[in-house]
């Protein structure tokens, strides 16, 4: 076990944050929850080890000085109280889980480790006790967070603290993409220093002739840094909508461009299947805001706009188009992907009540890996969490409540699908946030739509 030069700012920062200044302290527990491939403390050999990470770290002082001090004022309202008994009934189904390790002790086989052709006896090991660890904790933060952000001046103020450090991982993005065309040297002990295998994704390049250099910024790779960056364009797509701006209307509107083009540039299959999902969305809720007439002359400029927007896709950026979406699809990572979903659906088969135990297998998917490692049992849970979730925030969606509520459902819907498609991302700080903030459906201080409501809402985010 090491700790990090940058551990040791952490370190300094969560003890000065923890005795002087608890709004610090969540400050920077929030800033840090993009930086995946960061570690404050490395466990084991690099490149086999595991690593704690910012947000872990910062985020454990953070939820001990909260319940210290707020643990007696805590209410959840009844309407989420299903999705957080859900989450938490699917969390107690994977420690359960973890008897079927013990039970199987070997007889089946299974991708563990997630590699091609790599299969290997499930038994009962550490690595068991430690995925259930990243879950417990996972759940434990999001739910912090949702107690948090029950508070609409909270609830903002962390939105505007996460933008930022979006703003920060973009131009360390750039900087790394900068080192490669320029020639200097990437300075990955900073902000890349994790032992985790999966952590090396700065400096990797897309496979095709062109050699283009991907961006994986402080995340432990490009399709996780385009999660991170995805889920909060949901907000600035409808800040313009609902006129409730984070920054200003000019400044959303450039820095939801840039968060664009960023993921574009990345150029990871998941940011850009990723984009069209969250787009195909936006445009499902803009589309029921508009009056009829309105709605029309939409349609009508969709069916003019389309074939032109098509046209100069293939004409322009199909060479783009075909590195990062269709030449994937005969890749070798394509084929380790398939190989791993493949290689837990049989897992699942065989043990379809609680799976092989959590973390027993790997399965680049979401729904395939929860039910491989927690079977019938898990998944049921976590798809009625999935649909409390969404209930609950289109029954609140009313007034001027609409633009969280339809940012919520969107940003938690274009992470499910990006978990789909990539795995499931329940070991990172960024998934944890969103599924804390989707649990709110209900302000404290606001309830739901009045005159009086206006005006506070208005006065709070000017």
């Amino acid at each position: 076990m090491s700790i990090t030069i940058t551990g040791f700012v952490f370190i300094i920062m969560t003890l000065y944050g923890l005795i002087f200044n608890q709004r610090f302290l969540y400050i920077i527990t929030i800033f840090f929850l993009p930086f995946s491939a960061t570690a404050v403390i490395n466990v084991g050999v690099e490149g086999e080890g595991s690593s704690i990470q910012p947000y872990m770290f910062i985020g454990f002082f953070w939820m001990l000085s909260f319940y210290v001090k707020k643990i007696s004022a805590l209410k959840i309202y009844k309407a989420e109280f299903k999705p957080i008994a859900y989450l938490l009934l699917f969390t107690f189904t994977a420690l359960i889980s973890l008897i079927m390790p013990i039970s199987i002790n070997g007889q089946e086989y299974g991708n563990v480790t997630g590699k091609l052709g790599e299969y290997l006896p499930i038994v009962f090991s550490l690595k068991n006790i430690t995925q259930f660890m990243y879950l417990l904790f996972g759940v434990l933060f999001s739910l912090t967070l949702y107690f948090h952000n029950k508070n609409l001046q909270n609830f903002n103020h962390t939105i505007k603290i996460y933008s930022r450090a979006i703003i920060f991982v973009i131009a360390w993005g750039i900087l790394e993409l900068a080192s490669h065309y320029l020639g200097f040297k990437y300075p990955s002990i900073i902000f890349n220093n994790s032992f985790n295998s999966a952590a090396g994704g700065f400096g990797a390049v897309l496979d095709d002739e062109l050699a283009t250099t991907r961006i994986a910024s402080v995340a432990v790779e490009a399709s996780i840094l385009t999660q991170t960056v995805i889920i909060l364009l949901p907000f600035l797509v409808f800040s313009r909508v609902y006129n409730r701006h984070i920054f200003g209307n000019r400044q959303d509107l450039i820095f939801g461009i840039v968060c664009i083009l960023f993921i574009l540039r990345s150029t990871s299959t998941t940011g850009l299947l990723g984009l069209f999902f969250l787009f195909f969305t936006c445009g499902i809720f803009y589309f029921q805001i508009l009056k009829r007439k309105k709605r029309q002359r939409l349609v009508i400029q969709i069916a003019f706009i389309l074939p032109i927007t098509i046209g100069v896709i293939y004409f322009f950026f199909f060479g783009y188009i075909n590195n990062v979406l269709f030449s994937k699809g005969s890749s070798y990572s394509a084929l380790e992907r398939g190989e791993a979903i493949s290689g837990a659906w049989r897992n699942f088969l065989n043990y379809p009540l609680l799976g092989t135990g959590w973390g027993s297998v790997s399965s680049f998917d979401l729904f395939v890996r929860i039910m491989s490692n927690v079977g019938i049992v898990g998944v049921v849970f976590f798809l009625m969490f999935i649909l409390a979730i969404i209930r609950n925030q289109f029954k609140s969606k009313q007034g001027i409540l609409k633009y969280y509520n339809v940012s919520l459902i969107t940003s938690f819907a274009t992470l499910l699908f990006t978990n789909a498609i990539s795995g499931f991302s329940f070991t990172f700080g960024y998934f944890w946030l969103i599924i804390g903030l989707s649990l709110i459906s209900k302000f404290k201080d606001s309830g739901y739509q009045s005159e009086e409501t206006d005006l506070l809402i208005d006065t709070i985010i000017k």
